[in-house]
């Protein structure tokens, strides 16, 4: 009895195959989306990384004046490329210049 009654003939049967076929097809398309998503971010990531520099033993300004310290930055960035590169830029042309956290070497001592 329990076997006719789930067959894909029957109408209970038929009723859950088609509930399970719309519940799959919108499993379906939601992982189609989250991937298309998941893309358009890594794409977006990918362009947003082309411009960039990273720049070791640049001279920190010490000045209390966070301006001040971002200007400081951006003039080393215009006056390097100008002299070792042979590149025409103007502060402008920096966007954004921050300080990276300095990982290593790490002092402590668990480690020593």
């Amino acid at each position: 009895m329990v076997l006719s009654v789930l067959s894909p003939t029957s109408a209970f049967g038929r009723h859950i195959v088609r509930h399970s076929t719309a519940q799959l097809r919108r499993h379906q398309l939601l992982v189609i989306e989250s991937v298309h998503l998941h893309l358009q971010v890594e794409d977006k990531e990918i362009e947003a990384r082309k411009n960039n520099l990273v720049l070791y033993n640049i001279p920190e300004n010490q000045s209390e004046r966070y301006e001040t310290r971002v200007q400081a930055d951006k003039d080393f960035i215009v006056k390097m490329c100008d002299d070792v590169a042979g590149v025409q830029i103007t502060d402008s042309d920096v966007l954004k210049a921050f300080a990276l956290v300095q990982l290593w070497p790490i002092k402590s001592d668990l480690f020593w």
